[in-house]
């Protein structure tokens, strides 16, 4: 083991009230000798964040071995992949067995859909769990996309460009419906159709002749429906591009590019 890291193991083994562990962008990142050290004498922890760090998936098992007893594990963009999922959830040792109420797996695209269902299976104590952009969708040949997206459980300076990202895959959409219940207004945090917040990301979707994006929250600038007008063939936008209808009605005209409002499809 190399100097750093046997800095790093003294640091932290000899820090009584260290209850917090937060890796972020290290080149040097922890390898499954370092946990393996760590293990005997780490006490127990209450968070543990690993995040833009090149851990390979045989280290990731170590290292939650080491932190079987932290309330809060997050692994964003990290090559987490099926070994170091599969070990946590099915932990041999149930005394060891994590009892995280927090899990967050953001971004890290090894991740198999299985995976994130065996932490529920197996972690008794787990109470969230965020596997947003796992996996990129696969699915691009759709046209008509309904869903709900309530982005309150994502890093607010990241979760339009998470969302946008899967979106612009779907080359062949027509019709896109994000709007919101008047119940689910209130409590819901909508995707911002807005250029400062990524809308430049779906630049790809030429085909897009529908948006639905009914109570959301919109407030778009006149320079968000003309970059609407030039990448996308609008021929009906519900009326909710702004909060004041007056202007409201002038960007919904920009972004259909004076086009007559055609009837819905939904």
């Amino acid at each position: 083991m190399d100097e750093f890291r046997q800095r790093m193991i003294h640091i932290i083994c000899t820090n009584p009230a260290l209850n917090t562990i937060f890796f972020d962008g290290c080149d040097q990142y922890p390898s499954s000798e370092f946990w393996k050290a760590c293990l005997e004498r780490l006490g127990e922890l209450q968070g543990v964040t690993v995040r833009n760090v090149d851990i390979d998936n045989a280290s990731l098992p170590w290292c939650w071995a080491t932190l079987a007893r932290a309330r809060k594990i997050s692994v964003i963009s990290t090559r987490w992949g099926p070994t170091a999922s599969g070990t946590m959830a099915k932990w041999p040792d149930p005394a060891l067995r994590p009892i995280a109420r927090s899990i967050d797996l953001r971004e890290c695209l090894g991740v198999p859909v299985r995976n994130q269902w065996q932490f529920m299976a197996q972690c008794s104590e787990v109470e969230v769990v965020n596997a947003a952009d796992c996996r990129p969708w696969v699915c691009t040949k759709i046209k008509s996309l309904r869903l709900l997206f309530d982005t309150r459980a994502l890093d607010p300076r990241w979760a339009n460009t998470l969302v946008f990202t899967q979106l612009a895959r779907l080359h062949n959409i027509q019709a896109l419906n994000i709007s919101l219940k008047r119940r689910q207004y209130v409590d819901s945090t909508a995707l911002s159709f807005r250029l400062d917040m990524g809308l430049n990301i779906l630049a790809g979707l030429r085909d897009l002749r529908e948006l639905y994006i009914l109570n959301t929250r919109q407030n778009l600038r006149p320079e968000d429906a003309e970059w609407m007008a030039k990448y996308w063939s609008l021929s009906y936008v519900t009326r909710s591009l702004h909060p004041l209808e007056e202007d409201d009605d002038i960007l919904c005209n920009i972004a259909m590019r004076g086009r007559q409002r055609q009837t819905p499809s939904q």
